[in-house]
């Protein structure tokens, strides 16, 4: 419970914070966000069987959902301090704005299975 608190005060400090010019990695369609296509499409965990937390994928953006509450990075990505690294079987990211980073690693196990690292734990989501 103290992670996802964590998580959401995070995530609506990125939503507060002033505006960061300090990254230019954008991909030819003016979009800083451009994960691979291994990862594009809905990823869901499970809690004691109920879905619990998501993140959608899309060639532009990254939306995590949890508990009813959804955040798009997009807006943070291009408008503040982003990066990221791909391969064909990991993809990281890291949002910075107002001073403050936070990077999301995730690991591709199968085609329906991915793991997501905050530095404390392992998450597994599941392709929907």
């Amino acid at each position: 419970m103290k992670k996802l608190l964590l998580l959401l005060a995070f995530s609506m400090l990125l939503l507060s914070c002033s505006r960061n010019d300090n990254d230019s990695n954008t991909n030819t369609n003016g979009n800083k966000i451009n994960p691979p296509s291994w990862i594009i499409g809905k990823w869901t965990s499970y809690l004691d069987g109920t879905a619990y937390q998501s993140y959608t994928f899309t060639s532009s953006d990254i939306v995590m959902s949890i508990g009813g509450y959804s955040q798009s990075y997009k807006y943070i990505a291009d408008n503040g301090g982003y990066s990221q690294t791909a391969s064909d079987t990991e993809f990281l990211f890291t949002l910075t704005s107002g001073g403050i980073s936070q990077t999301y690693k995730f690991k591709k196990v199968s085609s329906t299975k991915l793991n997501f690292d905050n530095g404390t734990s392992i998450t597994e989501f599941t392709k929907q």
